[in-house]
């Protein structure tokens, strides 16, 4: 191993998944390594770093959340213990540091686009929750401080760690499965098991950390750590079963989601914009069958690109984009001739009266719950009228609601007549899925 063994060093979040391991394995290696202790230091208390740092050569920084609270979104927590206690540490780093030190930061593979199939060092960045765009930011100062000449600088975005100090219901469905199994309880699997991760061992992990020669002639640089290899969930219980030797209780947990809603984006129907194509979610359709949600103009185009895909099951458009009745009349003459369902989605300002005449076109009918391409808007509850009177007309037709459901809008969308509804943003902000889901029933 290429570990100077004298090295001044440091480790933040030493008490952590990945930090405890580190620090066991330097300790073989180095005498002189020193953890951010609580009750001494605080990455929030910048002049109780003075002592710790102004001799330190090489600086672990793993401190940070992954989640939320019970009682908190996350947003605060995230913030507060990724971004805000990274700035803290660079601050101080500037101010009592005698030297420049290397600084090796945690990221995660969160701050990519998650539609992304084969991820690279290269590809777009887009976080999909709170705690990618925190490590982003966080990534952002690093970098910064890094041009500067505060620090010298790697960052690794890590897929799936697991192995020895994973904690339960937290941050490995490893540790979290062998836990179930250990107390003979039954895995609840979301839809048929094959979603699929990178999973990287723990103890390779800390080869690399280690390695510091290596690591510094790759100064300023970020890396993805991670196998290579995907891995199902269905396989990793069948390597569970055969290590463990013992039966174990699986329960699908099907008919929770109908279908995967996939907002396409032209960045003209609405302001936005994304990348996602049919090839960069083929391996969506081994798991889930798929509602695309079309927000584009050029319908057309897009409909016939989109019905190709394996396991799309309905393709929704906007009456907005394409008021001709001959073209609705043929594209959903294709779409059934392929036998995917159609639906049409109308904006909050739309009339009933405006689509009178296609209503019978179409399997459903949504409405949209605020103005589209954009999240975080508060619902509009002059849908609800709306709704009551296409259900009284068409008592057997699919209401759906997109746009602002949650669990404080739900319970009037339902009352309304929607029988289907797409709280996508309501469960990406959830701490848990499970949790979310029972507000909703």
């Amino acid at each position: 191993m290429a570990f100077m063994n004298k090295a001044y060093t440091v480790i933040t979040g030493a008490h952590g998944f990945v930090g405890s391991n580190l620090l066991k394995n330097l300790s073989i290696y180095n005498d002189n390594i020193f953890c951010l202790d609580r009750n001494i230091h605080s990455l929030f208390d910048i002049s109780s770093l003075e002592n710790l740092l102004k001799d330190c050569e090489i600086i672990y920084h793993f401190a940070g959340s992954t989640a939320g609270s019970g009682h908190d979104p996350g947003k605060t927590i995230l913030a507060k213990n990724n971004i805000e206690a990274t700035h803290n540490l660079l601050l101080a780093i500037k101010r009592y540091c005698n030297k420049k030190p290397l600084l090796i930061n945690m990221s995660s593979i969160h701050v990519y686009d998650k539609s992304i199939r084969k991820i690279s060092e290269t590809s777009n960045i887009l976080p999909s929750n709170i705690y990618g765009i925190t490590k982003i930011t966080q990534e952002y100062l690093i970098q910064q401080a890094t041009e500067i000449g505060i620090i010298k600088s790697i960052i690794f975005r890590a897929s799936n760690i697991y192995g020895e100090n994973n904690k339960v219901n937290y941050n490995s469905a490893i540790s979290t499965f062998c836990n179930q199994i250990k107390k003979n309880e039954t895995l609840n699997l979301f839809a048929n098991g094959e979603a699929c991760l990178d999973l990287i061992y723990i103890d390779d992990v800390i080869d690399i950390l280690v390695n510091i020669d290596l690591i510094k002639k790759h100064n300023g640089v970020i890396y993805n750590l991670a196998s290579g290899k995907t891995t199902s969930i269905n396989d990793v219980i069948t390597i569970l079963k055969k290590i463990s030797g013992v039966e174990i209780k699986v329960k699908l947990i099907e008919g929770t989601f109908e279908l995967l809603q996939i907002d396409i984006m032209d960045g003209q129907f609405v302001k936005q914009k994304n990348s996602i194509t049919p090839d960069t979610i083929k391996y969506l359709t081994r798991q889930h069958k798929l509602e695309i949600h079309l927000m584009v103009d050029g319908v057309s185009k897009y409909m016939t690109r989109w019905a190709k895909l394996k396991n799309v099951k309905k393709i929704i458009w906007h009456y907005e984009a394409n008021k001709n009745t001959q073209r609705i009349a043929a594209i959903n003459k294709y779409l059934k001739a392929k036998k995917i369902k159609t639906g049409l989605a109308i904006n909050p300002n739309t009339s009933l009266a405006s689509i009178k005449n296609i209503i019978f076109d179409f399997d459903t009918i949504q409405f949209m719950g605020v103005k589209p391409g954009k999240q975080g808007q508060k619902f509009q509850s002059k849908i609800l009228p709306k709704i009551k009177a296409l259900r009284y007309k068409f008592p057997n037709i699919n209401i759906e609601v997109d746009g602002a459901v949650n669990d404080k809008t739900f319970r009037a969308i339902t009352k309304a007549g929607a029988n289907i509804v797409c709280p996508g943003s309501y469960f990406q902000k959830a701490n848990s899925i499970k949790e979310a889901l029972a507000k909703l029933k």
